[in-house]
């Protein structure tokens, strides 16, 4: 089990990559559709723990904007739009590497992380995503 202290960390991290993503080529992009949903399903088994990002408002309190989530030691930024959970916005590994919404384009069109999840799975996920502290 993590502690407060490594998950901010972890937290503080993500922030820190946050702020010069897409400008800092130190930063390994790269990470598969596939590889995500991995974690979320982790996430929805209980075999990880979803905490809400350090001073982010809770789910329910936003209607339409990204809210940071630590997904085990993956930090995910999600979409939510119209007060639905809408996609995938980044995600950063526990290795340090790095993908956004527009990384996952094959060909014109995107396969979000979220997309590949069952209708069951991504309504089970966004709750608990509404439930994380």
């Amino acid at each position: 089990m993590q502690s407060i202290k490594d998950i901010n960390k972890s937290i503080q991290h993500a922030i820190s990559a946050l702020q010069s993503y897409g400008k800092d080529l130190r930063i390994v992009r790269g990470i598969e559709a596939t590889e995500i949903v991995v974690q979320y399903r982790k996430a929805l088994s209980g075999d990880s723990k979803i905490h809400l990002g350090m001073n982010q408002k809770n789910w329910d309190s936003v209607y339409s904007g990204d809210v940071v989530f630590l997904l085990g030691r993956w930090v995910v930024v999600f979409f939510k739009d119209a007060g639905e959970l809408d996609y995938t916005s980044r995600v950063f590994s526990p290795g340090g590497r790095v993908a956004g919404f527009g990384d996952w384009d094959s060909g014109g069109e995107i396969e979000c992380p979220l997309d590949l999840l069952s209708k069951s799975e991504r309504d089970s996920l966004e709750q608990l995503l509404s439930k994380a502290n």
